[in-house]
């Protein structure tokens, strides 16, 4: 699954107590977008099944929270 504005992305899983789990989604934007969790949401909705935490699916960054290191 790919947004057209999004550059780079990566879901966790947050502990709920009624469902054991659910996730939270990173999302870096391309340099001149300017999607937001709304229209995020809407996208997600459109093609999975997934289940999105009501409160705070996804978090807007400014630049991949981690580097792998080898």
């Amino acid at each position: 699954m790919s947004h057209p504005d999004v550059a780079d992305a990566g879901v966790i899983g947050l502990p709920d107590p009624s469902s054991g789990e659910l996730p939270l989604a990173w999302v870096v934007r391309k340099p001149s977008a300017a999607v937001t969790e709304q229209q995020l949401r809407q996208f997600v909705d459109g093609q999975s099944k997934l289940q999105l935490n009501n409160n705070k699916p996804f978090l807007l960054m400014p630049t991949v929270p981690f580097r792998w290191r080898v």
